[in-house]
């Protein structure tokens, strides 16, 4: 794995009232744009070059990959002329961008606290084209659910608000550029018309990941996220309040 397709043309509309001016993905994140912080992640984990998907307030994109200069890691922009979805715009990335092999794709608007290495070595593990990284949080009200069995993701269930625990996709998974061959050209989803159909035919492996704090002695019963997003002004609040402690 070298490349990592990075989804980052969406509206962004949920946090609008804390961030209008700048993509979801450059929202200032104790002090920096949020993609310095997912970058730097995922060069820790061995991706050596970034394709970033743009389309909403897209300039913006393109200047900041122009002024990292490749640090971190090398970024190439593929701009939609028109919007892609996630699914349309994994799919276009991966053609426009070249994409050989294995490439992790990952939401421009996670930060994660588990090794990209061992999902990795998942993947290499189980013999599926995709593997979706999940994980068991305790308020599933603004996620979908999914549901796994001997490695394999079986089955989505869509968010319907309810506040309890549940296993959820992190939003970053592993996928050979073939996985994608016979999906549809243009717009489509990822979560709601690849992934179901991945599921039904058995393609779609799962990895359960669990936050990595440092603390090896830390009894912190499983209550650490593995993944903070930030698609509400609540949920922005919280990853700056995060990662103002680093």
């Amino acid at each position: 794995m070298t490349d990592a397709v990075i989804l980052a043309g969406g509206l962004g509309t949920r946090l609008r009232p804390a961030v209008s001016d700048v993509p979801k993905p450059l929202a200032p994140v104790n002090g920096r744009p949020f993609l310095d912080h997912q970058l730097a992640w995922l060069a820790r984990g061995g991706v050596t070059r970034a394709i970033i998907t743009a389309h909403h307030l897209a300039d913006q994109i393109i200047r900041f990959a122009k002024d990292r200069n490749g640090f971190p890691i090398p970024i190439e922009v593929v701009r939609e002329q028109y919007p892609l979805g996630t699914g349309g715009a994994v799919k276009n990335a991966t053609e426009v961008a070249k994409v050989r092999g294995t490439a992790v794709v990952v939401n421009g608007d996670t930060y994660y606290r588990f090794n990209l290495a061992g999902l990795a070595a998942a993947h290499d593990q189980g013999n599926a084209p995709v593997t979706m990284a999940v994980a068991r949080i305790d308020d599933c009200a603004r996620y979908s659910t999914v549901e796994v069995c001997a490695g394999r993701v079986t089955r989505f269930t869509q968010a319907a608000g309810d506040r309890t625990p549940g296993m959820v996709n992190c939003g970053i998974y592993i996928m050979e550029a073939a996985a994608m061959a016979d999906a549809p050209e243009g717009a489509f989803s990822m979560e709601y018309d690849f992934f179901p159909s991945a599921a039904g035919a058995g393609r779609l492996g799962a990895h359960i990941v669990k936050a990595e704090t440092g603390n090896e002695n830390a009894n912190d019963g499983g209550k650490i996220p593995a993944f903070l997003d930030f698609g509400t002004p609540e949920s922005y609040a919280a990853i700056n309040q995060e990662l103002g402690k680093r």
